[in-house]
C-alpha cells in the first residue's frame, strides 16, 4: 500500500487532487492527522530521487527489451541490460525502505502500528480495503 501511494505520488507529481486522495486513503487506513502529514511530507521530500530512480528503471527495461529484440541476439548486451535493470530495481527497493524507516522514526507508536500493518498486509487485501 505504501509503495503504491509512493508510486502514485512520484508519478503524478505534487498535484492537489492526488495529495487529497492520498490523505483521505491514509486517514481511512487509521493514520492520525500528524501521521498523514508525516507520510505526505516524506514522500514529497523524496519525489525527485524517486523520479530519477523510476526513470533509471524505465530506461534499463527499455534497454533489455531492445537488446533482446536484436537478431542475432547480443547476449553480452542483453546481460548488461538485465544487470542494469536489476540494479535499478534494487535502488528503488532501497529508496522505499529508507522512506518507510524515515516515516516510522517520525511517527507516533500508534501510527507506527498502522504503517507496519500496511507494510505486512498482502497487497490484494490492502487494495480491497482501500475501496
Amino acid at each position: 500500500m505504501l509503495a503504491a501511494l509512493l508510486l502514485l505520488a512520484v508519478q503524478a507529481g505534487p498535484t492537489v487532487g492526488n495529495e487529497a486522495q492520498a490523505r483521505q486513503a491514509l486517514a481511512r487506513g487509521g493514520l492520525s492527522a500528524k501521521g498523514v502529514d508525516t507520510v505526505i511530507a516524506t514522500v514529497k521530500r523524496r519525489q525527485p530521487q524517486m523520479r530519477q530512480l523510476l526513470e533509471r528503471l524505465r530506461q534499463s527495461a527499455l534497454a533489455a527489451k531492445a537488446a533482446g529484440a536484436r537478431r542475432p541476439v547480443d547476449v553480452a548486451a542483453f546481460d548488461a541490460a538485465l544487470t542494469a535493470q536489476q540494479g535499478a530495481v534494487t535502488a528503488v527497493a532501497r529508496a522505499q525502505q529508507a522512506l518507510l524507516i524515515e516515516q516510522l522514526r517520525a511517527a507516533s507508536p500508534a501510527d507506527q502500528a498502522v504503517l507496519l500493518k500496511r507494510y505486512v498486509e498482502p497487497p490484494a487485501r490492502a487494495a480491497a480495503r482501500g475501496r
